[in-house]
């Protein structure tokens, strides 16, 4: 009887770790966005599916369709930035402080500033 729980116990491991490890085959990846300003961060993305995810000075995790989208990203008070995503595998975006200086980032890793104001 153990043998057969041990072996029912394998079976639903290794069948989670293959559908997960297939999730992007089914066009869902993992989006996690990271907000390190002290502002809340809400990023809007249209394409075939459209998303409208709010982040306060925290980190979450978004499920989202595989695709190409027009992303509308909105930060440290009222600044704006519109830009081309291709959102293809699992993806984390990082927001740093506001007026922070740009650094380089590692891949799977996409750092978003804005632009400090201009004087």
């Amino acid at each position: 009887m153990n043998r057969r729980i041990s072996i029912a116990v394998l079976f639903i491991v290794i069948a989670s770790l293959l559908l997960t490890a297939a999730a992007p085959a089914f066009g869902l990846v993992q989006l996690t966005i990271r907000n390190n300003t002290h502002y809340p961060v809400y990023v809007k993305l249209e394409g075939k599916s459209f998303y409208y995810l709010t982040v306060k000075y925290e980190e979450k995790e978004f499920t989202v369709r595989t695709g190409e989208y027009k992303a509308t990203l909105w930060g440290c008070g009222s600044k704006k930035i519109i830009r081309k995503l291709v959102i293809s595998r699992n993806l984390r975006m990082v927001f740093p402080a506001c007026n922070s200086i740009p650094r380089s980032t590692e891949s799977k890793v996409l750092r978003i500033y804005f632009p400090s104001k201009k004087k």
